[in-house]
């Protein structure tokens, strides 16, 4: 493996880990959000 190749994969992996970290903060925030209605 080349490190070009490396690169790129290196990449991929953090693109998944930032969509998985933003979709984790959407559920978070709506998940509050349905607490809070409830909580009222």
């Amino acid at each position: 493996m080349d490190r070009s190749e490396f690169v790129q994969i290196n990449q991929q992996q953090h693109h998944m880990t930032a969509s998985v970290l933003q979709n984790f903060c959407n559920l978070l925030v709506h998940v509050s959000s349905v607490l809070h209605i409830c909580r009222i």
